[in-house]
C-alpha cells in the first residue's frame, strides 16, 4: 500500500471487524473502515468525497503484552463484552461495529524500504498540566551537562514576541507566492 492520506486525525465508518492471524500466527483483533473525513487540528471536518475515501486497516495483535492497549480502544469503539469472541461477527453475544463513525489517526513509517500509512484509533486530546518547577530543576540535575554540551553555555537573547502580525512576502525570486 502506497501512502495516500496525510498524518492526521479522520472519520471513518466501520465496514467490517473481526478476529484473524498474523502470518506468524498470533491472534489478532482488525476493524476495516471506509475513510470518510478529514478532521483539522481547528476542529473542522472535511467530507471526503466518495473518489477519495478508500478502505483501510487497523490491526491490533492480542497478546499478553498488548490486552492493555487494545482493551481503551474497545471501549472507544464502545465495546460492552466481556469475551473477544464477541468481536467475531455471527459469534453468540456480537457486538457490531459495523456502520459506526470512529476516530481514526493516520501515521506513515517505513517497512521493507518503502513508506506506508499506519492507522489506529485517534486519542482524545488530554488537558496538559505544566510541570513544576522542582521537577523542571531535577531534569536540570539529570540533563544539564547533556544540555550544554548540545547548546553551549552562551546564554543568547530570547526573541521577543513580536505583537504585530506577520506579512507574507508577495513573491520570491522564483515568481510565485510561497504557502
Amino acid at each position: 500500500m502506497s501512502v495516500y492520506y496525510e498524518v492526521g486525525r479522520y472519520e471513518g465508518i466501520v465496514t467490517d471487524q473481526g478476529l484473524t492471524e498474523t502470518k506468524t500466527g498470533k491472534p489478532c483483533f482488525f476493524l476495516q473502515f471506509d475513510v470518510t473525513a478529514d478532521l483539522l487540528p481547528d476542529g473542522t471536518k472535511l467530507a471526503l468525497p466518495p473518489a477519495h475515501s478508500f478502505q483501510r486497516s487497523i490491526y491490533q495483535v492480542i497478546t499478553d503484552k498488548t490486552i492493555d492497549f487494545l482493551m481503551p480502544d474497545l471501549e472507544r469503539l464502545g465495546f460492552s463484552g466481556n469475551k473477544l469472541s464477541q468481536l467475531v461477527p455471527d459469534s453468540p453475544g456480537c457486538q457490531l461495529f459495523i456502520g459506526d463513525e470512529v476516530l481514526l489517526y493516520c501515521k506513515h513509517e517505513t517497512y521493507e524500504g518503502k513508506e506506508r500509512e499506519q492507522w489506529s484509533f485517534a486519542r482524545e486530546a488530554s488537558e496538559v498540566v505544566p510541570l513544576d518547577s522542582k521537577k523542571a530543576k531535577e531534569l536540570d540535575a539529570l540533563f544539564g551537562k547533556k544540555m550544554k554540551d548540545h547548546f553551549g553555555t552562551a546564554k543568547k537573547k530570547p526573541k521577543a514576541k513580536s505583537e504585530q502580525p506577520a506579512t507574507v512576502p508577495e513573491d520570491d525570486e522564483l515568481g510565485y507566492i510561497p504557502f
